[in-house]
């Protein structure tokens, strides 16, 4: 066998670890009985901690779209996080940009549709306190935190689990 065979088969079986290896994610993923926020939740904490790939977790959110007895805002929300994570990890400048400011984006959306609603509010909080200094206005994020502190104190026994931590670190640092 020459190099280049060599090299041919070695991508191959490059490629069909990596598909058999995403497979067993997508297939683990769907396997979750049902589709709800709460597990939602927790598949976005996976995807920040980096066991599960953004593809599965956006798949996930968007199946969650069609149920009905979910807050498709909050939904929402969550796709533009993870459209976040992406701009975050991918490494093609202007993509970064365009991911970034399309999360942000939507973002904004969600929250002038639901003013109220602390975890959309909180979770736009979260981004905006990681984008760079000329994506973001320090002015707003102050207030953004100084209204989510606000309000953190009369939403904290109807929050969950996942979201009450997450407030907790990011209101009190």
């Amino acid at each position: 066998m020459n190099i280049i065979t060599k090299n041919f088969i070695a991508t191959i079986g490059y490629i069909m670890l990596v598909y058999l290896n995403v497979s067993m994610s997508f297939a683990q993923v769907y396997s979750i009985e049902g589709y709800t926020i709460e597990k939602g939740r927790s598949l976005f904490l996976q995807l920040t901690q980096g066991t599960v790939q953004s593809k599965e977790c956006k798949s996930f959110f968007s199946k969650l779209l069609h149920e009905n007895d979910v807050h498709h805002g909050l939904v929402k929300t969550y796709l533009a996080m993870i459209t976040a994570i992406e701009s975050r990890d991918t490494m093609l400048p202007w993509k970064k940009l365009k991911l970034a400011e399309k999360a942000m984006a939507s973002l904004d959306d969600q929250v002038h549709q639901y003013p109220n609603h602390f975890e959309i509010r909180l979770l736009r909080f979260a981004l905006t306190q990681q984008l760079p200094f000329f994506l973001r206005n320090d002015l707003q994020v102050a207030e953004e935190k100084k209204y989510l502190i606000s309000q953190f104190e009369s939403n904290k026994d109807h929050l969950h689990t996942l979201v009450y931590k997450m407030a907790l670190d990011l209101l009190t640092h």
